[in-house]
Formats: C-alpha cells, sequence, structure tokens
C-alpha cells in the first residue's frame, strides 16, 4: 500500500516544479512524506517484533537528516539504543538488528532503496547502544582517515525520527562536547 502511494510522489513533485516551488521546498515535502512512512513502517515492525527491551532512537542521517532528500535517496539511517539498567547488554544486540532488519527491508519495498554504503539500521555498526556509538564517533575524530570521514560527514546530520527522542538530545550533547 504504502509501495502504491509511493509511485505517485514524482508526479506530486513534478506538480510543485510546474508551480516554481523552490528545490529546498520540495526538499522538505519529501522528508516529511519520508518521515510519515518511516513512522508508519517502523510502527508495523515493532508490532512484528514485539516491545523492545530499552529506550531507542531511530535516526535519519544524511540528506534525510539534513531533510533534503530527492526522489532518488536511499537509506541512511541507525538504530541507538540505551541499555541502562539491563544487565547483559549483547541480548539487546539481536533484538534491535532484527528491528533493524525489519525496518530498511520494509523502506526498501516501499521505495527507499538500501544503501549501497550499507548505512543502514540492519548493519551492526549502525546499530548500536548509546556508549557503542560515542567510541565511534571518538574514533572518528581521533582516527581521520577517508573511511571514518565519510561516516562522520553522513552521522552528524543526524535526526530523530522514531522513539525515544531524548537519546539522540544526549547524542548532540555528546557530539558537542566531543
Amino acid at each position: 500500500e504504502i509501495a502504491e502511494i509511493m509511485q505517485q510522489l514524482p508526479r506530486l513533485v513534478a506538480r510543485l516544479a510546474e508551480t516554481g516551488t523552490g528545490v529546498a521546498t520540495s526538499g522538505k515535502l519529501i522528508s516529511r512524506i519520508s518521515d510519515a512512512v518511516t513512522e508508519r513502517i517502523i510502527s508495523q515492525a515493532l508490532a512484528e517484533t514485539g516491545t523492545p527491551p530499552a529506550p531507542f532512537v531511530f535516526l535519519a542521517l544524511g540528506s534525510e537528516g539534513r531533510r533534503e532528500q530527492s526522489l532518488a535517496t536511499d537509506q541512511d539511517n541507525a538504530i541507538i539504543y540505551l541499555p541502562e539498567g539491563i544487565d547483559n547488554e549483547q541480548q539487546l544486540k539481536p533484538y534491535f538488528l532484527k528491528l533493524g532488519e525489519r525496518i530498511c527491508t520494509l523502506l526498501n519495498t516501499a521505495g527507499y532503496p538500501f544503501c549501497e554504503g550499507n548505512v543502514m539500521a540492519m548493519n551492526p555498526q549502525w546499530c548500536v547502544s548509546f556508549e557503542e556509538i560515542k567510541g565511534q564517533i571518538s574514533n572518528w575524530i581521533e582516527t581521520p582517515n577517508p573511511k571514518e570521514l565519510l561516516n562522520a560527514g553522513i552521522f552528524f546530520d543526524f535526526r530523530p525520527v522514531h522513539g525515544d527522542f531524548e537519546i539522540a538530545n544526549m547524542l548532540k550533547r555528546f557530539c558537542i562536547s566531543e
């Protein structure tokens, strides 16, 4: 159903262009539609995977995080979870990877292609605890090679789409202090 609706998006953008709507406005509209689709997909994925075992946030990264999407934008996203009060943090990762895989697969089916660089919540590097992402960020900054610079460039445009937005706020505070 979502995929069918998404097929109408190019016509909507074309009509906007015909009326003189600028690229920035069109990008923001595409991003709002993407957020609504993503919210719906995450709700469906959560219904399938069950109640999350810890608070988490689903982040849009890169152009989606900046709200500068185009019709050809692929997925760039991450899941960050907060294992406070959980004794065995390693028990959380399988759940969140399964959730990330389901979300990314549904997004792909809806018309948002998988990221060729694998910057997606279904990749263990982009589905991590709050402490793990802090370590990755520190590594990107302390070891600036091309891969780390690319990862930082994509990640630092993050924006929360679903979940516990306070985790994203904590992450912003960490990035500013780092």
